[in-house]
């Protein structure tokens, strides 16, 4: 487990590999909750209350980029 410090308290990554690529799984040590970070270079690091919505984020921001998307939306 990493400890990190930062704006929103003291966190530790639980886990780097959920089921979405690019998404972090954070435990915060003072409010003791779980939430998901995005985990992307050229994306500021977000925070949300479930895998899926960082997921969609990633998703958006690699559409915007010209990249197929890889979580959750899917190309048509």
């Amino acid at each position: 487990m990493k400890q990190i410090k930062g704006k929103y308290g003291d966190f530790r990554t639980l886990k780097k590999d959920t089921k979405y690529k690019y998404i972090l799984k954070l435990y915060n040590i003072i409010t003791k909750k779980t939430f998901y970070a995005t985990n992307i270079s050229g994306l500021s690091q977000s925070y949300y209350d479930n895998a899926k919505e960082a997921a969609i984020v990633v998703d958006k921001y690699l559409i915007s980029k010209g990249k197929k998307p890889i979580n959750v939306l899917v190309k048509i």
